[in-house]
This record gives C-alpha cells, structure tokens and sequence, in this order.
C-alpha cells in the first residue's frame, strides 16, 4: 500500500471554499437495490459524475476524467460501467457533437433524504480511485448508514468525524452487491486505509473526508 493510500490524520482538514463541492450519494440508491444491480466499474463511476454535476444532475466529465477519478483506465470498462448506470436507470447520456453530456437518474439523485457527502477532492485527489472495487463497494453504503445524529459523534470532539454505525452484515452484504467475503475485505480494507475505524464491538466511525 502506498503512503498517499493511507489515512493520515495530521492532514485531515474541513471543507474550505475551494472544495465544498460534494456529491450527496443518497441511501435510497442501495435500499432500492440498484447499488447491488451495477457492476464494479459502475460504482467507480456514479460518484465522479456526480461530484461534477450540476443541482440539475447534468454533467459533462470527458473520458479521461473519469477514467482517472474512478480508478479504471481502460476504455472498455468505463463503457461497460456507463451502460451498466443507464440499464440500472441511473444515468442518462447524451451526445453533443463530440462529447457526451450525463444526468443523473431516478436513485442517483439526491432528494433531501439521508445521504453522505463525497467531495470532488476525494474524487480529484485520487483517494477514491485508490480503492480496491469492493472497498468502493462497501464504503457509501456504511457511510449512508450511518447516523449523524448519535450523540456519541459529538462526544468525540472531532469534526472530521461524520457519523457513526452499527455494522450489520446480515442485511447489507446483499446490499453491497459483494460477496460476503469481499464485504469483509473491503470493510478491513477501509479501517485499514482510514476511511472508516472501528471503536466497540459492531460499532464504526465514518470519517468525513480523507485528505
């Protein structure tokens, strides 16, 4: 693993103006069982559009952008991941003269209900990009789950502390879309990295951001 994978806390920081932008990847899209429904490179793929669109959910990322925020660098898995979206209902892709234009679809979009932020220097940084598939996988589905209002989150005293949860694998490896033993991988994967951490038994933090 390499250093700039890690999860250092000496460099945490809270959003400023240069990077409140954030993509609210909404709980309602792994409850209806679409998250489960596309394949790997989809789900690398959702959170670079959405960093990048507008509040109407239009975006217009070219190809080697979201090759590189998503982590798949062959063209061939960015097509099979954009179709696996559109079949899924998720995404819409339109064709203005030489570049696509993308809106976002039915579950993907965020309508004021629970939600966790993934913000466009995670994205740009190439921390997401850095995850295994089933890190990515597994990471917004704990992250959506969990609940910012515990009181507990407060007590911690730090504000990079987003939320916290209570693992339950019974229910969500079939939500994740993984097998159960890639739904551990990427739950060890992701303390490892820093991306979440564990405190009690069952019971994680969601750390907010990752740079």
């Amino acid at each position: 693993m390499q250093e700039s994978d890690r999860f250092n806390p000496e460099i945490r920081k809270l959003p400023g103006d240069k990077d409140k932008v954030h993509y609210r990847i909404p709980l309602k899209l792994f409850n209806s069982g679409d998250w489960a429904k596309i394949i790997p490179p989809a789900r690398a793929i959702l959170p670079v559009i959405g960093v990048y669109a507008s509040d109407t959910g239009r975006a217009w990322p070219g190809i080697k952008l979201i090759s590189k925020g998503s982590g798949y660098k062959d063209h061939h898995s960015i097509q099979k991941g954009m179709r696996s979206l559109i079949e899924t209902g998720l995404l819409e892709r339109e064709k203005v003269g030489r570049h696509n234009k993308y809106y976002l679809k039915g579950n993907a979009i965020w309508l004021g209900h629970s939600s966790f932020p993934i913000y466009k220097d995670v994205i740009e940084g190439g921390y997401w990009a850095g995850l295994l598939p089933c890190e990515k996988a597994v990471f917004p589905l704990l992250a959506t789950k969990a609940s910012i209002s515990n009181p507990e989150v407060e007590d911690m005293g730090d504000p990079l502390v987003h939320s916290i949860g209570r693992l339950q694998p019974a229910k969500w490896i079939r939500l994740s879309g993984v097998t159960r033993p890639s739904f551990y991988k990427g739950v060890y994967g992701l303390v490892n990295k820093g991306w979440i951490n564990f405190y009690e038994e069952n019971q994680y933090i969601v750390y907010l951001k990752h740079v």
